[in-house]
């Protein structure tokens, strides 16, 4: 790109994003055609958002356990647009996937135009019932967004066969890419980027307009996802069995280490092994402590940077209001590792 800006984004960009595609629907299934790429799942959601043409009235369903940044976004199109925006109370501690979904679907009906959920929740670390969740909206004619932050790499993903209206994800979480690299799965091209190139206007006979907008937004650095490809080499040759072997691994040391953390903070698992992937969260109290002047947003976290070196999140949802710990499994992190966050936790909760 550097060597020969010019040729790189008007001859070599296409067909390298096209080989990237072939290699990233190994992991993630689907066809490579429908497959756009974004810097990270924040501007897939707001793509998608911002190209519904919503209307005042419109109805959206996002429930508590959403990363905030598609809360925000919604809430800024509430008041720009004059959209109606439910929120479902997902239960956390959690007994089983039922009471997600009913708890979801309670607000759905043949008046909503879109249900946006995440594969696995950010804050409580959740396997959601996106399948059900995906069928009972098709049956009402309701459109889907899948929030698959978290999905590539660390569970077994098939966007196509999950059958979402969309599904966005990021490579830079659990398939170690450089961050940058995010994508859109959708057979809606009517669907654009929040940017459109110098280029847009284009009509080409070749390729169709959706790959032609999102391959390029302007002169950007599209070296992330074009090392997508690498870095799921790179894993796949890591372990013997590739990633189903690494997602196996990561799912039993994360169990260990909830366990570990549970006795710390005299607790029990918030939610079954079956919704849990490779990330687990505990409740540390009601929402509202911990955030005054907190470098971290919450001083727990700022403690556990500061007086122990340790760097896990601690975040806090409204509805139900709770403060969140949440820890994750990959392939450097070890039991000892957690044995040490227990004991750093049961010293400063005392």
């Amino acid at each position: 790109m550097e060597r020969e800006p010019v040729r790189f984004f008007m001859i070599e960009l296409e067909r390298l994003l096209d080989e990237a595609r072939q290699s990233i629907v190994k992991l993630i299934g689907g066809d490579p055609a429908s497959l756009g790429f974004v810097p990270n799942s924040t501007i897939g959601v707001a793509s998608i958002l911002h190209s519904l043409n919503l209307k005042p009235g419109d109805e959206i369903v996002v429930n508590s356990h959403e990363y905030m940044s598609a809360i925000n976004e919604l809430s800024r199109l509430e008041k720009t647009r004059g959209i109606k925006v439910h929120l479902a109370t997902v239960p956390f501690p959690i007994a089983g996937p039922d009471e997600a979904y009913e708890a979801v679907m309670k607000h759905v009906s043949a008046t909503t135009k879109l249900v946006i959920v995440s594969h696995i929740t950010s804050p409580t670390a959740l396997i959601m019932p996106i399948e059900r969740i995906v069928e009972s909206c098709g049956s009402l004619g309701v459109l889907t967004l899948i929030d698959g932050a978290h999905a590539p790499g660390q569970i077994q993903l098939d966007v196509e066969a999950i059958g979402a209206s969309y599904y966005v994800g990021n490579f830079h979480k659990w398939v170690s890419s450089p961050r940058g690299a995010g994508f859109i799965y959708t057979h809606d091209k009517t669907i654009e980027p929040l940017a459109l190139s110098s280029r847009a206007h284009y009509d080409r006979n070749d390729r169709d307009a959706f790959r032609c907008l999102f391959d390029y937004v302007g002169t950007n650095d599209y070296s992330a996802v074009l090392s997508v490809a690498e870095s799921i080499a790179f894993h796949e040759d890591l372990v013997p069995g590739g990633f189903p072997a690494i997602m196996e691994q990561n799912h039993a040391l994360v169990l260990r280490g909830r366990e570990v953390v549970c006795q710390a903070l005299n607790t029990e698992p918030a939610a079954p092994d079956s919704m849990i992937a490779c990330m687990a969260s505990f409740v540390l109290c009601e929402a509202g402590a911990g955030q005054d002047d907190a470098e971290y947003e919450d001083s727990l976290q700022d403690a556990l940077v500061r007086e122990y070196g340790v760097q896990v999140p601690v975040m806090q949802i409204q509805s139900p209001p709770a403060r969140f710990l949440r820890i994750s499994a990959h392939l450097y992190n070890s039991i000892e590792q957690y044995e040490y966050l227990a004991r750093a936790l049961g010293e400063l909760i005392k």
